[in-house]
This record gives structure tokens, sequence and C-alpha cells, in this order.
């Protein structure tokens, strides 16, 4: 499964909000044909998918000890709806982590649906329910999600079993507010996918254009080698480096349109800087740079067993540092709820964003 999981078309259902953004990303990312690079969060999640995978598959299966409270307590939620979910509808078969054909995507493209189901509704109408998981923090929607519809249509093509009359789409992303779901007819299902196709040929054309953006950047392999990024970068970063630009003589609309910019520049400053870093190690630095030894780390024991046997004869109690344990850890523990200490929660620090996005407003009162 984890194979699986790393092993991606250049044009897979999960690229495709980058690609239908930036058909060009296709292209640039085959021309550099850049190893494949697992993050420490990328590789939490697919141990999470993993877990969510064999708690469908086994019902009866009981996680604790063998993977973190954490992640337990993550997936839980969501794996417990799908199964209510079919044992309402007559026990119907679950697909899990099921291979999804989309040859209209392109030649041998294909991707993994986390699972899925067909079901009958009340009234007789025929529905297909796909959930795809999510474990990351970035809120993810299920809405006009191309990922989802590739999934939905390409389970309708493979498995034969009909036109459904209606589709539910679902996101199951616990650490990041819960997910988010949306209902579809088929025939609007279809008008999308014909509309995904369209972007999917273009992204197949030698000459499809390069075209940054905040969604398309964010998860790109190849941001920090792409020029129509670095261009726009610097158009950008020119604001700053004139002396018209100072922060007083910008305009109401200027300064929103740096601080939109703000998490892309960073994070292609960061790119950048990691690229070079490793030319550097590989003995290529840019010109006119070279490596040197960076702040040294805080000190600590060279054997912290011995150091914890000295340090114990020496200062008794002194020599540990004991914690209250975090209401969470005390929820997971008390087997009485009653007893849990009463807990507040403090309101998060101002956050200038977009007004289209989602939020709880600056000064609003905070539950607990």
């Amino acid at each position: 499964m984890e194979a699986e999981k790393k092993k991606h078309h250049p044009m897979s259902p999960s690229g495709a909000h980058r690609w239908m953004r930036c058909p060009g990303s296709v292209r640039l990312i085959a021309q550099h044909n850049l190893p494949d690079e697992e993050s420490p969060e990328a590789a939490e999640g697919t141990r999470a998918h993993e877990l969510r995978a064999r708690m469908l598959m086994e019902p009866g299966y009981n996680p604790n000890g063998e993977w973190p409270d954490e992640m337990i307590e993550a997936v839980s939620p969501g794996v417990a709806t799908t199964l209510a979910a079919t044992r309402d509808a007559d026990n119907l078969p679950i697909m899990v982590e099921w291979p999804v054909p989309l040859n209209d995507v392109a030649t041998g493209c294909s991707g993994t649906v986390d699972s899925a189901f067909f079901f009958q509704g009340e009234e007789g109408e025929s529905w297909l329910f796909v959930d795809d998981f999510k474990y990351g923090r970035v809120p993810v929607s299920a809405e006009w999600n191309p990922q989802l519809a590739l999934y939905a249509m390409g389970i309708i093509k493979a498995t034969g079993s009909g036109t459904p009359d209606f589709i539910r789409m679902n996101i199951d992303q616990p650490r990041a507010g819960g997910g988010s779901w949306w209902t579809v007819s088929y025939e609007k299902l279809e008008e999308y996918y014909m509309t995904i196709l369209e972007a999917a040929r273009v992204a197949r054309t030698p000459d499809a254009p390069l075209v940054p953006g905040e969604e398309q950047c964010r998860y790109c392999p190849v941001r920090s080698l792409c020029p129509a990024l670095g261009a726009s970068m610097a158009e950008t970063l020119s604001l700053a480096t004139t002396g018209e630009w100072t922060p007083p003589a910008l305009s109401p609309a200027m300064v929103r349109a740096v601080l939109l910019a703000k998490p892309r520049i960073e994070k292609w400053l960061e790119d950048v800087s990691k690229r070079a870093h490793e030319a550097a190690l590989a003995g290529t630095p840019p010109p006119g740079m070279k490596l040197v030894e960076g702040r040294r780390s805080n000190r600590r024991w060279a054997d912290e067993a011995a150091a914890r046997d000295v340090l114990r004869d020496a200062l008794g109690a002194q020599a540990y540092a004991v914690k209250l344990i975090s209401p969470s850890e005390a929820e997971r523990l008390l087997d009485d709820a009653s007893l849990m200490p009463p807990t507040v929660q403090l309101p998060g620090a101002p956050k200038l964003v977009d007004e289209s996005e989602k939020g709880k407003p600056w000064g609003a009162p905070c539950s607990n």
C-alpha cells in the first residue's frame, strides 16, 4: 500500500488542482524528473491512510498499542461513520484503497480512492459515496474538487455498476475541522468531468503555459525551478527594493497585494534556499557563496543514562522536571469524564487574511 501511495502518474488525480490551473507544470515536472521525496508530514499521512484502511477492512481490529494515540483518535470517527453508513445500506461492500483507472485523463493514468461504495436511497434513488481522507492541517474543500470528481467518474466507468442518480463526495480531514462534503447529480458530475478532461488535454500539449498562483504552486515539486514563478516573485519583490515603494508610500491596494503574496514568496524563498544548499553540499554553491558552520546546537548529555545516575545521586528529586499532563491526555486516560477539571482555551493571535477566507472574526467569543 505504501508503495502505491508514493507512485504517482504525472497527471494523477491528486495533482489535478495543480495541472488544471497550471497546465505547463506537467511538462516542467517531466523535464526535471526529480527523485521522489517524502516529507515527514507525508510519511505520517501515508501511515494514517494505512491505519484507516485496516480499520475499514477489519471492523473488529483494535489499533491501541500499535499506532500513535493521536492518529487513532483522528482516524476513528471517519471510519465509524463510513462503517455505519454501509450497515445502513445492507452491508454493501466497501472499496478500500481501490485503484481507479483514468485513461481518459492520460494513457496509463490512475489513482487510488481511499474508500467508496454504492447504495440505494430511501426513495429508491441510487447513490455513489466517495471518501477521500486527508491527514494534513490545511483545509481542503470537497466542493468542485477535481480529485474527488475523477475518482467518482472513474469508479462509475470501471465498475460497470450503472449510472447513479447522485454522488456524495466527502473530504474526511480530522485535523482541519473535520472536512466537508459535496452532493451532485450524475449530470452535473459528468459536466464537470468534461471540464477536467479539457484541462487535461491542454496539460498534455508541448506548449502548455506555466501559470503561477497560490493553489497550484503550494505543493508543486518544481516550484523552486519554475521560471514563471521566479519572474512573478522577482516582480513582487521589486516593490520593496526601490525607494518609491517604502511602506508609507504603499496604497491600501498595494499593501493587500504584498500581504496576499507573502506566503507564496516565503515558500518560494525557502525552496530556492533548499535547492541552493543541496547544490552547495554537492560541491557547486552559487557563485560568490560558500558553506560555513552554522550556529551550534544546545548542549545535551553525551550519555543520558550515566548523567541520570550521577545527577540523581547528587541532586535527588531536583534532577527531574515534573510536568502536568495536557487536557487531551487527561481526557484519554480518565475513565470517568465527570472528574475532568475545567479547561480554558485562549483565542488565537490576530491574523490578517483575505476577506474571502473563513475564520472566526477577531474579538469574537471563544467557546470551550
